[in-house]
Formats: C-alpha cells, sequence, structure tokens
C-alpha cells in the first residue's frame, strides 16, 4: 500500500500538468480572495470564527473539480498506458493496490484544496478593508478545514472512486463529477437553503432535513449557528456535536460504505470483448514494379487554404470527440443556465422578471464571457503543445505547408467560441419558452457574437501567437495565463487602465429595453476594430515568412490593419479624458486648504430662478441657461463671494452682477472680492450658460444621463452653488493624514 501509494504521489507530482493546475489555482485563489465581500454582518469581524468557517465550507466544494481531474487520471493509469496485464500479475494484493491507490488520490485532492484556501486568504489579507478584523488565530483555520475540508474530500474521493471502479469509465467518472456540483447547487436552490441568495425563508422542519442530508455539512453549520450570538460568531468554532455531528458521521459512514462497496466490487482485468475480423487476402495483379516521380511541393495560395482547412479539421476532430468538450459544455450550460433562472425569479424583494431576449443575452454576456475565457485558455494551451506532447512534431513539421498550421489552430479555436456561443443563445431562447415569453430577437442575440464571441477569438489568437513567441512550454503557460487575467477579466482593469487596450473586455451592464446598449455599442464596435486591427499586424509579423514582407499583398494588409487601428482608435477616443484618482484627491485637498475658511463666511440665499434647458439625446448632450435672483439674508456684509461648478461641465458663460458691476466667470471654483460688498437684504443677480456631454470612453453618471430614450437627470444638483461645499472633502482618514489635512 505504501509504495503504489508514493509511486502515485511521486509519478503525479513530476508531471508539468501538476505545476500548471498548481500555478492556475494559486493565480486564482488569490485573485478570489482580493476580490471577494462576505458581508455576513456588520458587526462579525473578517477573520472571526464565523466567517472563515463559512468561507472553507463554500471552497471545499471546488474538490469535486481537482478530484474529478486527479481521479480519472489516476484510477485509469494503468488501463491508459496498457500496463495492468504486467502490473496484475505480480502478487500485489488488492486491498493493497486500492488502499495506496486511494490514499494518492485523497492526498492530492485535499492538498489541491489547501492551496486554494491559503491563496484565497492571502489574498483576502492583503487587500486593504473597512471591516473590522481579528487577531490571527489558527485555531480559526485548521478547524474549519478538517470538519469540511477534509471530510468533504473524503466523501468526494470515495464517491469517484465508487463510480470509477465500478463501471471502468473514464467519460462517466468526469460526467458523475460535474453532475454530482450540478445537483448539489439544484438542491440548494429547491431546498431554500441560506447559501443561495434569492432563496425563501426555510421552515423549521425544512431545515432539520437540510442539516441531516446535505452532504457537505453547510445547512448543518447553519443549523447548529443559528442561535450564537455577535460574541459567539467572532470567537467560538462549531463544535462537533448534536446535528452538526450526525450529518459529519452520515457522511463519513456513507464515504466509507462507498469504499467497501468499490473494494468489493474492483477487479484487476476489465473483460474485454474483442471482435473476430475475417482475413482477406488480396493477390497481387502484377508483380511489375510500377514506375513514379517525385511530386513537386504546392505553395500557392489553393494549396494553403486547402492545408489550413486539413490542419483545422483534425483539431476540431480532436477538440469535439474528447471527454473535456462534453464536460465544459455541460459546465457552461449549467452555469449560464443556472444565472438565467436567477435573473428571472431575482428572489423574494424584487418581482419575477420577463424571460426577454434582452434579459438572457444580458446573462450570457455577464456570465459566458468569463467562463469561456477559461476554457479558450485551456484550448490555447492543449492545441498548440499537442504535438509536441505526443512527439508528433517532426512528421507534422515536415509536411509541405506547415506554416499556415497557426491559422488552422485559430480557425479551430474559433469555431469551438462559436460551437458555445450558440449553445447559450440556445438555452436562452429555451428559457424563454419554458418562462412562457416566446417573443425570440434575433437581433438582439446577435449581439452576443459582437460583444462576447469576436473578443474571445481575438483572445484566442493572441493566446496562439504568445506561445508561438515564448516557444517553451511551461512560460508560454504562465505567460497567457497573467495575460488572460490582465487583458481579459476584470482583475486587470486597475492595472490596464487605458480604455483603447481593454478590447479584449466585453460590455460590463445589462441590455436595456428601452436604449439597448445606447452610445456604448458604437464606442465598442470602435474599439474592437481597433482590437482587430492590432492582433491583425501582430499576427502578420510573427508568421509571414520574411521574403514575403517585401511583396504586395503582405503590405497591404499591414497598411489596412493599421489604417483601420488609426481610425478606431481616433473616434473611440474622441473626447476621452483620463482619470487620475491621485490628482483628483490633490484637487480635492487643495480646495480644502483654499476655501475652507471661508466655511462660515456669509453668502448670498438664491431666491428665485429661471432657467431654460435644452436637450439633445441623440448628442447625449444639453444646454442650461439660467438666472438666480440673489438676496443677501444675513446680518452681515458680503465681501467675498465663493462660487462652484460641477464637474464635467462646460462654462459657456457666468457673469455676477451687483450694483452696476458686471464679474465674469471662468473658473470651476473662483473667489469673487467684491468691488460693492452686498449689505444686509441687498440683492445681486447671477447669470450662467452651462453645457454637459459624455462619451461612451469616459463612461456616465447614473444621475446624470441624457440618452437617446428616457433620459433621467437630476440637473437641480448640478447647478452653480455659493458657498463652500464640504461633500468635497476627502473622507478617507489615510488620505486626510497623507495631504496634511488634520
Amino acid at each position: 500500500m505504501r509504495t503504489i501509494f508514493l509511486f502515485d504521489v511521486k509519478s503525479y507530482s513530476k508531471k508539468w500538468s501538476f505545476y500548471a493546475m498548481l500555478f492556475i489555482i494559486v493565480t486564482f485563489g488569490f485573485f478570489a480572495g482580493a476580490n471577494a465581500h462576505f458581508s455576513i454582518s456588520e458587526n462579525i469581524f473578517q477573520n472571526s470564527a464565523y466567517q472563515i468557517s463559512f468561507i472553507t465550507s463554500l471552497i471545499s466544494l471546488t474538490t469535486i473539480f481537482f478530484s474529478t481531474l486527479f481521479a480519472s487520471q489516476l484510477l485509469f493509469k494503468e488501463t491508459d498506458s496498457r500496463f495492468e496485464l504486467i502490473i496484475f500479475s505480480t502478487p500485489i494484493k488488492k486491498i493493497n493496490f486500492i488502499g495506496g491507490r486511494y490514499l494518492a488520490l485523497f492526498t492530492l485532492s485535499f492538498f489541491g484544496l489547501l492551496v486554494l484556501s491559503f491563496s484565497f486568504f492571502v489574498g483576502q489579507s492583503a487587500i486593504k478593508s473597512t471591516e473590522k478584523i481579528t487577531s490571527f488565530e489558527w485555531s480559526f483555520y485548521v478547524w474549519p478545514m478538517i470538519i469540511f475540508g477534509m471530510i468533504n474530500t473524503f466523501f468526494i474521493t470515495s464517491f469517484l472512486c465508487f463510480v470509477g471502479w465500478i463501471s471502468r469509465n473514464k467519460l462517466l467518472v468526469y460526467v458523475s463529477g460535474l453532475l454530482l456540483y450540478i445537483i448539489y447547487m439544484v438542491t440548494l436552490i429547491y431546498s431554500g437553503s441560506p447559501l443561495m441568495a434569492q432563496s425563501l425563508p426555510q421552515s423549521e422542519q425544512a431545515k432539520f432535513i437540510s442539516a441531516i442530508a446535505d452532504p457537505f455539512g453547510s445547512s448543518a453549520f447553519f443549523y447548529q449557528t443559528s442561535g450564537w450570538s455577535i460574541l459567539q460568531r467572532n470567537t467560538q468554532l462549531v463544535s462537533m456535536s448534536g446535528i452538526f455531528l450526525f450529518n459529519r458521521l452520515l457522511v463519513l459512514s456513507l464515504s466509507i460504505i462507498l469504499l467497501i462497496l468499490s473494494a468489493n466490487k474492483y477487479s484487476f482485468i476489465k473483460t474485454i470483448k474483442h471482435k473476430k475480423n475475417k482475413l482477406i487476402v488480396t493477390p497481387l495483379k502484377s508483380t511489375v514494379k510500377p514506375s513514379f516521380k517525385i511530386a513537386n511541393t504546392n505553395h500557392t495560395f489553393n494549396a494553403i487554404i486547402k492545408s489550413i482547412f486539413s490542419f483545422t479539421k483534425i483539431d476540431l476532430i480532436y477538440i469535439t470527440k474528447s471527454i473535456p468538450f462534453i464536460i465544459t459544455a455541460i459546465a457552461l450550460l449549467f452555469a449560464v443556465g443556472m444565472e438565467m433562472y436567477a435573473e428571472i425569479e431575482k428572489g423574494i424583494r424584487i418581482p419575477q422578471k420577463y424571460a426577454s431576449s434582452g434579459l438572457m443575452a444580458s446573462t450570457i454576456l455577464q456570465t459566458f464571457y468569463g467562463l469561456c475565457s477559461i476554457v479558450v485558455l485551456y484550448y490555447a494551451y492543449d492545441i498548440f503543445w499537442r504535438s509536441k506532447n505526443v512527439n508528433f512534431f517532426l512528421i507534422e513539421s515536415a509536411t509541405a505547408n506547415y506554416k499556415s498550421s497557426f491559422f488552422a489552430k485559430w480557425l479551430s479555436l474559433s469555431i469551438v467560441i462559436v460551437i458555445f456561443s450558440l449553445l447559450m443563445i440556445v438555452e436562452g431562447i429555451a428559457f424563454q419558452f419554458i418562462f412562457k415569453y416566446p417573443k425570440i430577437e434575433w437581433t438582439i442575440y446577435s449581439l452576443v457574437f459582437l460583444v462576447c464571441t469576436i473578443p474571445l477569438i481575438l483572445l484566442g489568437g493572441l493566446l496562439l501567437l504568445i506561445q508561438k513567441i515564448v516557444n517553451n512550454k511551461y512560460i508560454g503557460l504562465g505567460s497567457i495565463v497573467i495575460f488572460t487575467l490582465l487583458m481579459a477579466t476584470t482583475l486587470g482593469k486597475s492595472i490596464i487602465t487605458f480604455p483603447l487596450l481593454k478590447f479584449l473586455h466585453t460590455i460590463n451592464f445589462d441590455y436595456s429595453d428601452m436604449n439597448g446598449f445606447d452610445t456604448y455599442l458604437p464606442a465598442f464596435a470602435w474599439r474592437l476594430l481597433f482590437g482587430i486591427g492590432i492582433t491583425g499586424i501582430l499576427v502578420l509579423v510573427f508568421n509571414l515568412p520574411k521574403k514575403n514582407f517585401i511583396k504586395w499583398p503582405s503590405i497591404s494588409a499591414i497598411l489596412l490593419f493599421g489604417m483601420m487601428m488609426i481610425f478606431s482608435s481616433t473616434k473611440f477616443l474622441n473626447g476621452y479624458q483620463p482619470k487620475n484618482e491621485q490628482a483628483d484627491l490633490q484637487a480635492q485637498a487643495n480646495y480644502e486648504k483654499l476655501y475652507r475658511k471661508f466655511q462660515d463666511s456669509p453668502q448670498p440665499t438664491i431666491t428665485d430662478v429661471t432657467t431654460h434647458v435644452d436637450l439633445y439625446p441623440e448628442k447625449n448632450f444639453y444646454n442650461i441657461r439660467g438666472t438666480y435672483s440673489l438676496k443677501n439674508k444675513s446680518t452681515e456684509i458680503i465681501h467675498k463671494i465663493l462660487i462652484n461648478f460641477s464637474d464635467d461641465f462646460t462654462i459657456n458663460k457666468a457673469v455676477l452682477t451687483t450694483g452696476d458691476k458686471n464679474i465674469s466667470i471662468k473658473d470651476q471654483y473662483q473667489l469673487i472680492e467684491l468691488q460693492q460688498p452686498i449689505l444686509p437684504n441687498g440683492q445681486a443677480k447671477f447669470e450662467f450658460e452651462i453645457s454637459y456631454a459624455w462619451k461612451a470612453v469616459n463612461g456616465h453618471k447614473s444621475f446624470n444621463a441624457i440618452v437617446h430614450n428616457g433620459s433621467f437627470m437630476r440637473i437641480s444638483r448640478y447647478y452653480p452653488s455659493f458657498g463652500y461645499l464640504s461633500d468635497n472633502e476627502i473622507q478617507d482618514e489615510f488620505e486626510r493624514k497623507k495631504f496634511h489635512l488634520g
């Protein structure tokens, strides 16, 4: 048993795929922890015993994916390598073989869970949080890992071993692992589990049944701790007693039973039925050797196109007939389907929505893009190194038009992306019929290809190109993972801030039934066109032979892509205003330092307002012309007036009239020293004309959105104001100290 265990662990841990998966786990865990927010209660600390236990119970679900991957490789290792007849001819006992193999599977799965949990909590601690934090306690992390992580891993690995050793079918192991997760999620929804955000309150009987039957212990944990005080949740760990103890013992017992059944039913040799093939002998018609001649290599355009389709056909057969493709399709359909159901039902506080095409398309964009980018990352790596992994590269590279294989791989990847996109659309249409809203709007669904599919295709081409440039399996994997995180996910938005470089992103807000995507859709199209241009140039530069660069077709293509980049970037960046958080904070600090001394200074009161607002929805623009009647209602003489204009407004005209003096204002914040002070009960007049327009490249403000249909602006909050604005002060204590504001 010990020999089998050590051999399996050592042999698996030496594979490149193991380290690649660890790299992905660590990266995903860290960024997930850094972006996760678990606001269980405002009085429960961030690293309290209750919160850590809750998070660990959720993370332990991911063991399903680790264990499924490890089980599919470990349980069938001898069969895949055709080595079972040799190893099983040795005097090895079945109990020792099964025991060692299971221990290896459990160890690798639990190790993956430990790495994910550690990186998650490190990522959560690395980000500055406004939540309350307690002192570090080892027991808060170790005990939940035992009662949730270890027991849940034991159950999952026992279940997978049972399926694998009974069926002797690798596909069934993949499917059973995925179905275990799907069935559990669906059960949580229909049982009203507190893990689901839109679930209805459970009855006491339902809570009791869920606490007993939940194989992962989350419901039992909530049941056991439902009556805890805030102090207990911050400092106390759940004990192995009551219903929680019963649940954990039940899961352990079920896992042991599955292992016993697996051991009893397991057979060293799988019976294989071979078909009898008749031997057909064809006599030679002639013994004379036929004449032959050497064929010339054909590099015409027609031959290159045929070779691309030939390579594409090989890659597509490999991808679509593989087990990961089936599992990926099921996983994507389930994940997007869960989000579609959640968007329709919404929960107990928001009414159910109609299953419109716009709602389904929005859900696809918000959910599918992030998941499919991971799929593109996997397949881009898999098909690029496949021929080298199976030692077929030398034969493949000896073919006539091998250099066209890059375009074939990109085409194969693109077809796979289109297939998955079509599956999502079909699922959206199915939901519309299920929820009795069969009004299919094909134009809206076609936006999925523009906004989601094309950026994913560009991502696939760039990932293939990066690996070709790096030309190292391990460095290439790390490079494409980092590139995907930075360029195609929300995790890299804080690093890649220039909007033109975000051409691999999709639209990150919902489709509006009134406005669609409004001005954002043309802006997105211009940015996408820039992405097509830069991707086209990079692909041509690194794939065309040097001798072809001086030829007119190559020069024309590069010039075309270059003109496309210049034109689209000009259209997209028209009106762009860079955001600089530090500059904004500095402006706030300067405002406070300059004008806070006027906080208690008397200022004129606006007694009458006359305004004319001209709206130009097709230009996302409006203009305000107004007149204020001012009066000094204080008992003091006003010598100075502080005038404030809102951000992003253009001051076309602003004139303050006191007596017979007209004073022009040009700055956003301007202190006016009056030559003719305003006496108590004295009056003045202020005339202004300001305009506002927003560009998609800069985004819009929710309370100042003039759009094509259904504009909403709280214009009064953007009118000019008088006196010191305390709302302009920096609120964060750390930033106030940084600027010496006290």
